[in-house]
């Protein structure tokens, strides 16, 4: 998967699906839709943001933003930032979606399949998880004629979810990131500065928890560790938290699960050095 977002919670570990060989004859590849940049409603330090118009959107799109809301802890502008993250991720996905199918690279399709399975899940929109998560398991048996039955019919559901976030989003700030450079109304989804210095002890706790989750390859309960560490908005000698996080967190949502506990291995190691002195 592919971006590092803010704040967003991996999804659950994978079951690796046995190449095929490959079959005579080729599936064409579709052109990917165009890249979607999505600005985010304005708010101010002041005020949450107003997200009445955008949620009703949402459901008659067939979006449960009340699922989504779930998986951010009732935080509006992590919802939308998890949204906006999801059409924004849109291109590669489908690229990467179109062409492991063509290639019948049935493992790598089921890798893809299944984080977007998640990743759909996480922002509520439970068509597009089910009907991912059909695609997931034709890949795992490696039952071709499921997938590709199933192939069109995801596209379709993922471009038709895509475009209903992008209208949503885009109808509640229809001016937003139209003058040049970065606007109150387009945020960028990388980190902000820390608010508070979190005690040494506290981090290395929550770490060697989390190590153990990489190490029995437990995506989840890593995701939400990363998460709870995340929303601390807290820094640790000056550095942010979630950029000391964030290549550990891209690796567990890759399922590089040696390469995340290698580099969780690292950041324990400073911070033991810190208490120790």
């Amino acid at each position: 998967m592919e971006r590092v977002l803010r704040r967003i919670l991996p999804a659950a570990a994978v079951s690796f699906a046995d190449e095929v060989p490959a079959a005579d004859g080729r599936v064409p590849v579709s052109a990917p839709p165009a890249a979607l940049s999505v600005p985010l409603p304005e708010k101010t330090a002041d005020a949450p943001p107003q997200t009445d118009g955008i949620m009703q959107r949402l459901e008659a799109g067939g979006i449960r933003t009340q699922t989504g809301m779930q998986f951010c802890r009732g935080d509006s502008g992590f919802y939308l930032e998890l949204l906006a993250q999801f059409t924004g991720s849109a291109q590669e996905r489908i690229r990467d979606l179109e062409r492991f199918f063509a290639e019948e690279d049935w493992a790598q399709y089921c890798i893809r399949t299944h984080a977007l399975k998640s990743a759909a899940k996480m922002i509520g929109a439970d068509d597009l998880s089910e009907t991912a998560r059909r695609s997931e398991d034709a890949a795992k048996k490696t039952d071709e004629a499921a997938a590709r039955a199933n192939h069109p019919v995801l596209l379709e559901e993922f471009r038709r979810i895509v475009q209903c976030i992008s209208e949503a989003l885009c109808a509640e700030n229809p001016a937003g990131g139209a003058s040049g450079g970065t606007s109150a109304g387009t945020e960028t989804l990388a980190s902000g500065p820390a608010e508070t210095e979190i005690p040494p002890a506290q981090i290395l706790d929550a770490l060697e928890k989390l190590q153990d989750s990489l190490h029995d390859f437990d995506a989840e309960a890593a995701g939400k560790q990363i998460a709870e560490m995340e929303s601390w908005k807290a820094a640790f000698h000056g550095n942010p938290l979630s950029a000391l996080l964030a290549g550990i967190k891209q690796d567990a949502e890759d399922f590089e699960f040696g390469s995340a506990g290698e580099k969780t291995a690292g950041l324990i190691g400073r911070i033991k050095k810190e208490i120790t002195g």
